[in-house]
C-alpha cells in the first residue's frame, strides 16, 4: 500500500507543470504548517522566500537535539519538508505571510503557499502535543470563538487580498481544518468570493449553534470534510454529514496521522463507510455532547485543565513518556466535585477506547497488585 512517502518518491521530480496540482499535494502543503518556521519566513507579502531556501536555514539553525523536543506531527512534518526542499515539484515554491503565536491559552499558526501565479494555498496548523492546544480543542465544545479561531479570522480577513486576480484555498489538518472553517465563515463577501475551497482533513466540527448559522452555510458550498475510516478527531462535535472517507494503513487514533492515508497514484484511496470503531467512538461523542450544556462542560474543562496545571504537565509527550504521570492525574482528579468527576471517567473511559490500550492495562496491573 502507497503513501505520501511514494508520492514524492514517485512524482516529486515532476512541476505543476509537467503534473498538476492534485489532493495528494493539498496534504502535503495542509501539513506544512507544522513547521514552525518563526525568523524564516516574511509575515508580510512583500517579501517571498522559495520552500528550499526557507527549509536549508531552517535545518541550519536547528539541531538532532532540537528535534527530538519537537511534538508528533511537527517532528513528522520536518521529516516530509527534509524530503520536498529537495523536490522539483515543491522547492521553488514561494512562502510568506507566516504567523507563529502560541502561549499558556493558544496556538496558532498558518502561512502562504503560491502553487502558481493565480493561485494560492493557506495552510492552518493543526494541534500537536501542546496543553494549551488540547485546552482550546475542549473550549471549542462551550465557547465560540476561542483564542485561536480569533486568530484565523483575523489572519484570513488581514492576507486574502480582494484586488488581485490571485484565489485561495483555505486549508488544515486537525484542528487546523476547524481553524480553516471558521476562518472563511467569517471572511466578507468580497473575500469569500476569492476562495475556491476550504478543507478540513480530519479537522473538529462546530457547535450546533454555529452549524445552523447563515455563516455556516454561506460558506458550506466550498467547504469540504475529509475523514479516515479511523476518524476520531473528525468527529468531535457537529459536522456536516457530506464528507469523503479516506483508507488508512494504520488502525485508531493512528489513523488521524496523514503519513498513513493510502495513495493511489494521485489520489487517497475512498472507503463507502467508517470503521465500526469510529461508528462506536461517534455514538460515545454525540452522547457525552448531549447530556452536558455549555455551562457544564466549562466548569468540567476549567477543572480539567487545572489537573494539568498542578501536576506540572505541558505536553501530552511527557503523559505518554511516564505512566506514573497519568496515575497521578486520576489521583488529582478524585479531587474534582462529583459532577466533573463523573464526566472526567467519561472522557477517560473514552480516551481508553481511542488509544491508551496500554496505559489501561498499566493501571489494571495496580490495581490487581494493590488488592493482592
Amino acid at each position: 500500500m502507497k503513501t505520501i512517502k511514494n508520492y514524492l518518491d514517485e512524482y516529486g521530480d515532476m512541476t505543476f507543470i509537467e503534473k498538476e496540482y492534485n489532493e495528494v499535494d493539498s496534504v502535503i502543503f495542509a501539513i506544512l504548517s507544522y513547521v514552525q518556521f518563526d525568523g524564516l519566513l516574511s509575515h508580510s507579502d512583500k517579501y517571498k522566500i522559495r520552500l528550499a531556501d526557507a527549509a536549508d536555514n531552517y535545518f541550519k539553525i536547528n539541531t538532532e537535539e532540537d528535534f527530538k523536543l519537537l511534538g508528533t506531527e511537527t517532528g513528522k512534518a520536518v521529516k516530509m519538508l527534509d524530503i520536498i526542499r529537495k523536490k522539483d515539484r515543491y522547492k521553488d515554491l514561494l512562502l510568506y505571510n507566516y504567523i507563529y503565536l502560541s502561549d499558556e491559552d493558544k496556538q496558532f499558526s498558518a502561512l502562504h503557499i503560491d502553487i502558481n501565479d493565480k493561485l494560492t494555498y493557506i495552510s492552518i496548523e493543526g494541534t500537536d502535543d501542546l496543553i494549551s492546544a488540547w485546552k482550546e480543542d475542549f473550549q471549542i465544545s462551550y465557547m465560540y470563538p476561542v483564542a485561536s479561531q480569533k486568530d484565523s479570522i483575523d489572519y484570513l480577513n488581514r492576507t486574502i487580498k480582494t484586488l488581485s486576480k490571485r484565489k485561495y484555498i483555505i486549508a488544515g489538518h486537525s484542528k487546523g481544518g476547524n481553524l480553516a472553517l471558521v476562518g472563511a465563515m467569517n471572511l466578507n463577501r468580497l473575500k469569500r468570493n476569492k476562495v475556491i475551497k476550504v478543507l478540513s482533513y480530519d479537522g473538529p466540527g462546530l457547535r450546533k449553534d454555529e452549524i445552523k448559522s447563515t455563516k455556516y452555510k454561506n460558506i458550506l458550498p466550498k467547504y469540504e470534510l475529509y475523514l479516515t475510516t479511523y476518524s476520531v478527531v473528525g468527529l468531535l462535535m457537529n459536522y456536516s454529514d457530506n464528507y469523503t472517507i479516506f483508507d488508512t494503513k494504520q488502525k485508531g487514533i493512528m489513523a488521524h496521522d496523514a503519513f498513513t492515508w493510502i495513495v493511489d497514484d494521485d489520489h487517497f484511496v475512498r472507503k463507502d463507510k467508517l470503521s465500526s470503531y469510529s461508528i462506536e467512538i461517534d455514538k460515545i461523542i454525540r452522547t457525552w455532547l448531549n447530556n452536558y450544556n455549555y455551562e457544564q462542560r466549562e466548569k468540567f474543562v476549567k477543572e480539567i485543565f487545572k489537573i494539568f496545571e498542578r501536576c506540572n504537565i505541558e505536553s501530552l509527550k511527557e503523559i505518554r513518556k511516564d505512566k506514573k504521570t497519568f496515575l497521578l492525574i486520576l489521583k488529582e482528579a478524585s479531587k474534582l466535585s462529583k459532577r466533573s468527576r463523573n464526566m472526567f471517567m467519561e472522557l477517560i473511559n473514552l480516551m481508553f477506547k481511542i488509544t491508551m490500550d496500554d496505559i489501561t492495562k498499566y493501571v489494571n496491573d495496580k490495581v490487581v497488585k494493590s488488592m493482592e
